[in-house]
């Protein structure tokens, strides 16, 4: 296991401009630098989880995401150009998308779901000539430990559905040595459409999650990797407990770099009907980089021959045991 670390904000200085004094005829005037002005010492790490974060008032900008839309009739695989979450108050979020503005209230009915791991709103009014019709923040509850949020996005004009992930990323030194293992508070969920069907909301296959598995980031390799298992599949029937299916989704080994990770997402079992091409990217959060969260995209082929798109998302969490 890891000895637990603490990282260090970066820090962004500008360079000193240097310029000389000439000097004045013959004589000993020569050139004389100035002094460089001394460069800044890093900051302390941010401590704030990414829930207080947003109570705080702070914006989170993402740092991945896995998004699908509908374009001259197909389903396309996009990425936003920027995308930005902030809380106004207890009840209201705003989200900075691509340059624009949206205005999230939150949905009474539902307040806090899932083990308090989610919150979910509902637009307003549509804005920008783009209708949304729901957003879900996972890990807002003010009694959450994690450093990062989940935003979960859909809408129309046109038809889209997306994950994004945002927060306070942790600086990796280069340095570092061992192992940690992600084996606490783990959930995985991704999400297939159907390329073929009019509309998004009717290309929606199937639903799957788990929140059973474990990442595990070999420093000495410069590698993190990982498998979820146990998963359940939602259908359109939207049944709230699931069925449990046979089905391990694997993290391939991927290279652990300053912004990150990037690798191949498999899944195998007797669940899994045809071909799957993904990937999946993430980065380590918090002070102490305890959490690892990231998105999951890609394609797949039905054995029928019906290709779609796979959007998702996965979160876990180091005790530092």
């Amino acid at each position: 296991m890891l000895n637990r670390f603490a990282t260090t904000a970066l820090a962004l200085s500008s360079a000193a401009l240097l310029t000389a004094c000439g000097g004045g005829g013959s004589g000993d005037m020569g050139e004389t630098p100035m002094t460089p002005a001394p460069v800044p010492e890093p900051g302390p790490p941010e401590t704030r989880t990414g829930a207080q974060l947003l109570q705080d008032g702070e914006t989170l900008s993402a740092h991945h995401m896995a998004a699908v839309k509908e374009e001259l009739g197909k389903i396309i695989k996009f990425r936003w150009d920027q995308f930005d979450v902030r809380s106004v108050n207890a009840s209201e979020a705003v989200l900075e998308i691509d340059g624009l503005t949206y205005t999230l209230a939150l949905d009474d009915d539902d307040g806090f779901v899932e083990g308090n791991r989610s919150v979910s709103y509902e637009w307003r009014t549509a804005e920008h000539d783009q209708w949304i019709s729901g957003g879900k923040f996972y890990y807002v509850h003010p009694d959450r430990e994690e450093h990062m949020v989940v935003v979960r996005l859909s809408g129309s004009r046109p038809s889209f559905f997306g994950y994004a992930v945002a927060g306070n990323q942790s600086r990796i030194p280069d340095d570092l040595t061992g192992t940690a293992t992600y084996d606490g508070d783990v959930q995985a969920k991704f999400e297939i459409f159907e390329s073929n069907a009019p509309g998004i909301s009717s290309r929606y296959y199937d639903h799957y999650f788990s929140d059973d598995g474990q990442l595990v980031a070999d420093f000495d390799a410069g590698t993190i990797s990982g498998r979820f298992t146990d998963w359940r599949r939602d259908s359109r029937a939207r049944d709230e407990d699931g069925v449990d299916v046979d089905m391990t989704a694997t993290l391939s080994a991927a290279p652990i770099t300053a912004d990150g990770f990037t690798g191949t997402f498999s899944v195998s079992g007797s669940a899994v009907e045809g071909a799957m091409n993904a990937s999946y990217e993430g980065s380590f959060y918090g002070p102490e980089a305890e959490n690892v969260a990231g998105v999951i995209s890609g394609t797949f082929t039905e054995t029928g021959g019906i290709p779609g798109h796979v959007v998702g998302y996965f979160t876990a969490e180091d005790h530092g045991e």
